[in-house]
């Protein structure tokens, strides 16, 4: 098959590479974006200079596993899931064993960034993981659409092969579905706008490593702190310079890690650990602090029951405009895109203006309620 016909083949279904995006695990595209893709509002996606690149290492990459792991691998077919046509993927290859075929996912990396050491894959989203969790995901989805259980991710990573076995988790599996058949069903049928709550989905990422950034700010912070007492309490002026350089070190240390945006959350982290004074008790108010925990609650099964509903209308309606049913008669309408600012293609080409124009919203209040265990 042709690539032009092999992506068109791809528009009309859910691949291996789409499962991050539509997660919001990966740093290269959003939900929105592809949407907009596969309903074929935006131009199609064109291979840049790395993704042919990597396309053209794949027959060595093939040769080198096999002869160094001792494999025998076979080119595969494009492959489509048998109970749910929209769900598909190509993979890399297959490696023949007396078992039956395992999926071998191929990549190229010219960085070792959350590549561990070579071992059973582990996704990469808190420390410890030892592969990219986008790539974990893609292998996940080949393993659920073509029913296997075993795979393995194969990198040229920095310079150096890499193999990491994946097996199948049935839960990340059933979860991943879910949300890819909403998206696909809702979204890409249906005329919904995907939830997309950051610029290119990369939340939960981003998420995590925000968070240790601004664990190890802390820790320095205290260090600095620390030791700028012990130097000014120091009469001694040779262990004085010495203080002066730990310091103005640490101070380095806290520039680096710091990043755009980080700013407004620390203030906040900061306003939170100086409030430490014990609740105000307002025993007259528990009834109106159930009432509102359990409509939060059933406003939250209502939302599923209705997506739900609206998933089996859809379903059913095949890519029909018009149906009935009883006396109900349904109507699919298309609804023009948003047009919206390319922030991410703004900062990367413009980062001057991005950052003139870059504000953050005043705090907003938010209420959580939850019931202590006596």
């Amino acid at each position: 098959m042709k690539r032009a016909e092999w992506l068109k083949w791809r528009n009309k279904g859910l691949g291996a590479s789409d499962a991050p995006i539509v997660l919001g695990l990966t740093p290269w595209s959003s939900p929105t974006e592809l949407c907009h893709q596969k309903r074929g509002e935006a131009k199609p996606l064109t291979a840049t200079d790395r993704m042919e690149w990597g396309l053209l290492c794949e027959p060595a990459l093939t040769t080198m596993a096999e002869q160094r792991y001792g494999w025998q691998l076979a080119e595969c077919e494009h492959m489509t899931h048998p109970d749910h046509e929209w769900a598909r993927c190509t993979p890399d290859r297959f490696r023949v064993t007396d078992d039956g075929p395992e999926i071998v996912e191929l990549k190229v990396c010219w960085r070792d960034t959350h590549w561990g050491a070579g071992c059973t894959a582990i996704p990469h989203t808190d420390p410890g993981g030892n592969v990219p969790v986008y790539y974990y995901i893609q292998v996940q989805w080949q393993l659920f659409v073509c029913q296997i259980q075993v795979g393995w991710l194969v990198g040229m990573v920095a310079g150096n092969l890499r193999r990491y076995r994946v097996e199948r988790d049935d839960d990340l599996v059933a979860a991943m579905f879910e949300k890819l058949e909403q998206f696909w069903v809702a979204c890409v049928i249906g005329g919904e706008e995907p939830y997309d709550d950051t610029e290119n989905g990369e939340r939960f990422i981003r998420a995590s490593q925000h968070n240790i950034r601004q664990s190890e700010t802390h820790q320095a912070e205290m260090r600095l702190e620390a030791i700028n007492a012990k130097r000014l309490a120091c009469d001694d002026l040779i262990e004085s310079l010495a203080l002066d350089r730990e310091c103005e070190r640490l101070r380095e240390q806290i520039r680096g890690l710091v990043r755009p945006g980080d700013t407004a959350w620390a203030i906040e982290q900061k306003k939170k650990e100086k409030d430490r004074s014990p609740p105000i008790e307002l025993p007259a108010l528990e009834d109106a602090a159930q009432i509102y925990q359990a409509t939060a609650a059933e406003i939250n099964a209502l939302k599923k029951t209705k997506q739900a509903a609206r998933n089996e209308i859809l379903r059913a309606m095949e890519g029909h405009g018009r149906a009935r049913a009883g006396a109900n008669l349904i109507r699919i309408t298309s609804v023009k895109g948003r047009t919206r600012l390319d922030a991410k293609l703004l900062r990367e080409e413009r980062p001057e203006v991005a950052e003139a124009y870059t504000r953050t919203d005043k705090p907003t209040m938010r209420m959580t309620i939850k019931t202590e265990e006596k």
